[in-house]
């Protein structure tokens, strides 16, 4: 199943024109919920895993308020939800930005998105 995700493909000031190029493109990646993402959310952050399952993150995680600050922490959930890229946390992170509010508020309703959908993957699942 794909996800889309609205990813930054434009990010510079243009000093002729005093304005800030900002452009972004809808970028599809495959949505794994099955037991590799457990394996990727165990791989990629150990301390985190000793304490909790992925499932358990998401359920804590999606509880926390829609805003810039709370973005690091559901990106870790998303990124363990991509299958067949061979992207690293800090790369993955890179193509979002956090500065503009549009756009962070367009991440937040995607992530929510995303975590219902892996919510109800799980509990079919079950």
């Amino acid at each position: 199943m794909k996800i889309y995700l609205p990813v930054v493909t434009k990010n510079e000031y243009d000093n002729k024109s005093k304005t800030h190029l900002f452009e972004t493109q809808e970028r599809s990646f495959e949505f794994d919920c099955s037991l590799g993402c457990q394996m990727k959310w165990e791989a990629k952050f150990p301390a985190q895993a000793e304490k909790e399952s992925i499932v358990d993150y998401v359920k804590r995680v999606s509880e926390y308020p829609h805003s810039a600050a709370t973005l690091l922490s559901k990106m870790k959930a998303v990124y363990c939800f991509i299958n067949g890229e061979n992207l690293s946390f800090e790369s993955f992170v890179r193509m979002f930005d956090f500065t503009r509010r549009e756009y962070v508020e367009t991440l937040t309703e995607r992530f929510k998105e995303i975590f219902d959908l892996f919510e109800s993957e799980a509990a079919e699942k079950n």
